[in-house]
């Protein structure tokens, strides 16, 4: 009773576990250690006589007239006597074989019948160390090795030195195959007593490790999928000892992070601000599923990869978040423009950087992100409102100031038609009565800019408002105005408006280019939209000036009036189509006007 209680307490058992599995090792090593002793203790003596033998063999070789015996010479007198020699040697000392060879290993004489001069004994090059030291002048054993036949050797080489005490020959002999075998005899006795010792010590742990390791792997394989992520696996296990209590509160604790789990992911997922968490060296560790929208993503993608590689197509984020991480005081809040900011048809953050704070120590980084473009871009359309409001009011003093003035001014130049003569006066006067119905035209058009009356709509071709912005819209020779808008596509505009808009797209596009390059127009019909394009290889524009080129008043030209821009977008407006400014690779500009299908025809 005593025994079966102790053996359903886990501690116990595991310490009995421990104390057989330690006893099972020292008796293995003890019999590996005292198996290793005796075989180095028998290799040693019998390293030892061989030498011994080989130095004896040495002494009473006749040097000059072995070193001359060469292939063939088996038969010579002279051979068989000192083979004869070296036979009754070998028996005498007790050794299987007794031999002379060459500085290169070569057969000079040989105790075994058969051997043939000349043959090179290439498994002595297994112990070059040991031929090179015996080449040096002292006699040495070598290690046990196999020779051309596979046997296992065990020899000794000894010098033989010429008149001039040079080493021109080795003096070899071989240890008896008895000593490998009383070496073979010693090792399976050793191994039978060790498997002896094995099969004893697991024998009486068998018992009880049959009782607690299938409860153990179920445990084990529990955790194991709980720290993948996987929380769909219990225990089940209901025994009244150490291991049962385990299981159940293992189960209990999974339960309530499966609970805390969905609450906060819950609240991860339902929040508008994305979010993610990376360690201390910078690799992701969470994200909510709004971060990964905002940088085009998917949050199991983001989950431990490095922060740069997340951010690999973002670097001002990269280093706005990368500059805490680092200990730097930059700033921990910002604006940070992503996927080429509103310009790009990407979107602008506020970014928050925080450092992740455990046990009174930073851990990590929270990096916040909140989508501001459309409140940013409603500021912009309010302030720029209001200087259309204040413009637009100015338009109509404007207006009224400049036509009548205007309408006189036509009016007298009319009557001078049949007081001047015909020629270069009368051809002079028709210009300026033309220019007189250009400005004009440009007063009713700027008119329903500043909102004093509504479109004149028609149906009008592409080709014909594109060539009409040309007409008259001069450039430098090295200028060069492609234009890719061919076929019967009609838009449902008001000519004129749309007409003096592109012509201004177009001059801003051929003073962008200066004295030499491209300018680009295009137009595309696509399913639900058709498109203007009007694209330069000019410089670009400043990005920090990009999202302020419609904005009255604002110009990056000495001379510029700031309205030209403004115009277009408000012609665009007025015609219910949409206006984009981006910048191109690796350089030029390109505005885009949109207009909806309903608009298209053709």
């Amino acid at each position: 009773m005593l025994w079966s209680r102790l053996l359903r307490r886990s501690a116990f058992s595991g310490l009995l576990l421990a104390v057989l599995a330690l006893m099972t090792a020292s008796e293995l090593l003890l019999g590996v250690w005292t198996y290793g002793r005796l075989r180095r203790e028998l290799e040693a003596d019998l390293a030892q006589r061989l030498v011994h033998v080989s130095e004896l063999i040495a002494l009473g070789t006749d040097v000059p007239l072995v070193t001359q015996f060469r292939e063939g010479d088996e038969r010579l007198p002279a051979y068989r006597l000192v083979g004869s020699r070296l036979l009754a040697l070998a028996r005498a000392a007790g050794v299987e074989r007794a031999y002379i060879v060459g500085s290169g290993l070569e057969t000079l004489v040989d105790s075994s019948q058969g051997a043939s001069v000349g043959r090179v004994r290439y498994a002595l090059l297994a112990n070059r160390i040991e031929v090179d030291a015996a080449r040096g002048g002292r006699a040495t054993p070598t290690r046990i090795y196999q020779d051309e036949e596979g046997r296992l050797r065990l020899s000794a080489l000894a010098p033989l030195r010429d008149a001039m005490g040079r080493v021109v020959a080795l003096a070899g002999v071989d240890a008896t195959p008895e000593f490998f075998a009383s070496l073979h005899s010693l090792r399976q006795q050793m191994a039978i007593l060790g498997l002896a010792s094995l099969i004893g010590a697991g024998a009486a742990g068998l018992l009880l490790v049959r009782q607690v390791s299938r409860r153990l792997v179920r445990l084990r394989e529990t955790i194991s999928h709980v720290s993948r992520g996987d929380f769909a696996q219990r225990v089940g296990v209901t025994a009244g000892d150490e291991i049962g209590a385990l299981g159940r509160e293992l189960d209990t604790m999974i339960l309530s992070l499966v609970e805390a789990r969905d609450y906060y992911e819950s609240v991860l997922a339902s929040a508008d601000v994305g979010l993610l968490s990376t360690d201390r060296e910078g690799r992701v560790i969470g994200a909510n599923p709004r971060a990964a929208e905002l940088l085009s993503g998917q949050t199991t993608a983001f989950i431990g990869r490095p922060l740069s590689e997340v951010l690999a197509n973002e670097p001002r984020l990269l280093e706005f978040a990368s500059s805490l991480l680092r200990g730097d005081l930059g700033p921990s809040a910002g604006e940070v423009p992503i996927r080429g900011g509103p310009s790009g048809g990407g979107r602008l953050v506020a970014a928050v950087a925080t450092r992740l704070m455990q046990v009174g120590e930073w851990t990590g980084l929270i990096l916040s992100l909140s989508d501001v473009t459309d409140v940013r871009m409603l500021e912009r359309r309010m302030r720029r409102s209001e200087h259309l409001a204040g413009l637009g009011s100015m338009a109509a003093g404007l207006l009224h100031e400049l036509r009548n003035p205007l309408a006189s001014l036509t009016i007298y130049l009319d009557l001078l038609r049949s007081l001047t003569a015909p020629g270069e006066a009368q051809d002079i006067l028709e210009r300026a009565i033309l220019e007189g119905a250009r400005l004009d035209r440009f007063l009713h058009d700027f008119q329903v800019f500043a909102g004093l009356r509504p479109l004149r709509r028609e149906w009008v071709s592409v080709a014909e408002i594109v060539a009409e912005a040309l007409e008259g819209l001069a450039h430098p020779p090295g200028v060069e105005v492609v234009c890719n808008v061919d076929g019967p596509t009609a838009l449902l505009v008001d000519r004129g408006l749309m007409t003096h808009a592109i012509r201004n797209l177009l001059a801003n596009a051929i003073e962008a280019v200066g004295a030499k390059g491209h300018v680009r127009v295009a137009f595309q019909r696509q399913k639900d939209s058709a498109e203007l394009t009007v694209r330069d290889d000019g410089p670009g524009i400043a990005p920090d000036q990009l999202e302020r080129v419609f904005d009255p008043m604002f110009t990056t030209k000495p001379a510029g009036m700031g309205l030209g821009l403004t115009i277009v977008e408000r012609v665009a407006e007025a015609h219910g189509a949409s206006l984009e400014v981006r910048n191109e690779e690796p350089a030029g500009t390109t505005f885009k006007v949109r207009w909806a299908a309903k608009d298209v025809r053709g």
